[in-house]
Order: structure tokens, then sequence, then C-alpha cells
């Protein structure tokens, strides 16, 4: 998973269940197919991942990926939210958990957002992301 932020150096933060108020993300999930459950893992090289909607059903590419985009306000309530529908990510960097590439999405909202990323390997996403599953994350 690789989220971008507006907020920098949140690994700590999301390590200790905390996710900042205001908080505007870009998610990204990649994955390589594979024929036998667990049906995708993460992705093993670089490339270039098609983007498939969240509710995709269907044999996945090979290499797969799904983008969501949320705004929260002050009390970390969503305000803004929305899925990518199609694009694609290209890696170029693939070391261990960190990152680096571009990608093209268009959003359920008809968004189009291209950008680059360099993202360094954060264990506290998934921290925050069993926490979020349990209800036990803290705001601000």
């Amino acid at each position: 998973m690789l989220i971008i932020s507006s907020v920098g150096g949140i690994c700590p933060q999301m390590d200790a269940r905390r996710q900042p108020s205001s908080w505007t993300t870009l998610s990204v999930q990649l994955m390589d197919a594979q024929p036998t459950a667990p049906y995708a893992v993460p992705p093993a090289s670089t490339g270039t991942f098609t983007v498939i909607p969240f509710n995709f059903a269907g044999q996945l590419p090979t290499h797969a990926a799904t983008a969501g985009f949320n705004l929260t306000d002050g009390l970390c309530h969503n305000v803004v939210s929305g899925n990518a529908v199609s694009g694609s990510v290209t890696l170029t960097r693939n070391d261990s958990g960190a990152y680096s590439g571009s990608f093209d999405l268009t959003f359920d909202s008809g968004d189009h957002v291209t950008g680059a990323f360099e993202a360094a390997h954060c264990p506290g996403i998934e921290t925050l992301l069993r926490a979020a599953q349990n209800n036990t994350v803290s705001c601000g």
C-alpha cells in the first residue's frame, strides 16, 4: 500500500494509530495476480499496473492497482472521497516496500490526476489500516 499525503512525516503517527485531522490522501494498492489463493500478492517487481475498480470481478491483470482519494475535516470525518475507475501506475523502483514511480488516474467523479511519487517503507500504514478496521484510530 502506498499513501500520498498532504501531511509529511506521518509514518510514526500512523504507527501510533493516529490519523491526522484535515488530511488529504491518495492511497494506491499495487498487486500481482496469481492463479491460486490469495489471488493477489504485493508486487514482486517494477512495471505498469492497470487500475481496476474496487468492485472488480473477473480475472485480474498480471499487474493490477486500485486507488482512492479521501479528504477529512478537523474531526477526521470524511468530506470528499472517490475511487479510481481507470488508469495506470508505473512502478520504477520496488525496494522492500519503498516505491518510486508515476500515476495517471481517472476517478468515478470524472476527475483526472497525474503525478509522480517517491515513498519510503512505512510499516505504520498496516497498523493504521488494522486499527481502522477495529475502530481504534485516534484523530489529530
